[in-house]
């Protein structure tokens, strides 16, 4: 049941990459039907799987359109949550700060979500600073980024030996510089 409801998904990606708008929402209608009828073990298979390929492919649209994580991914992420709290995986699913730092106290060494926090601070930090070199203006409270930085910092520490985070670690050095610069 689980590859059926995956393989309709990917049919709903066809129809909606050849632009066929009408066809690609019955398509992901159908999909959802089918999702629902899973057991809760294929389910959550599925909601990692939608969500992985979303972040690989770099296309949340297209993988996480906004009817599909409203009505059915939202409550199945909350439920997942409350059934297990103690599972760092659902809680990367919301998408919120103070769930992926949930996450990583649940399991600090849990590499997608220390990238994922990662990406969402860098993203949210650089454009604080995106008009910091052109009108030396800088968005948002430099002690605040520094103190998310830092805190970020330490994590990538405890884990470089086991994890590759070379280039999130220079990205986050580099906009902890011009933060600290601002305060100077």
């Amino acid at each position: 049941m689980k590859h059926e409801a995956i393989k309709k998904f990917n049919y709903y990606l066809l129809l909606k990459n050849k632009g066929l708008r009408k066809e690609s929402q019955s398509q992901l209608d159908i999909f959802i039907h089918d999702y629902k009828k899973c057991d809760k073990m294929a389910r959550r298979e599925i909601l990692q799987w939608l969500y992985k390929e979303a972040y690989y492919k770099n296309d949340y649209n297209t993988y996480l359109p906004h009817n599909l994580v409203e009505t059915v991914l939202k409550p199945e992420i909350l439920s997942w949550i409350s059934e297990d709290p103690m599972s760092p995986i659902p809680y990367r699913f919301t998408y919120e700060i103070s769930d992926l730092r949930k996450s990583l106290e649940i399991d600090p060494h849990d590499e997608n979500t220390i990238r994922l926090l990662g990406e969402m601070t860098i993203n949210k930090i650089r454009n604080n600073q995106h008009d910091v070199s052109k009108y030396n203006y800088y968005h948002g409270t430099p002690q605040k980024d520094i103190e998310t930085l830092n805190f970020y910092l330490k994590i990538i520490n405890q884990n470089e030996e086991h994890l590759e985070l070379t280039e999130l670690k220079n990205t986050v050095l580099d906009l902890l510089e011009i933060a600290e610069k601002i305060m100077k």
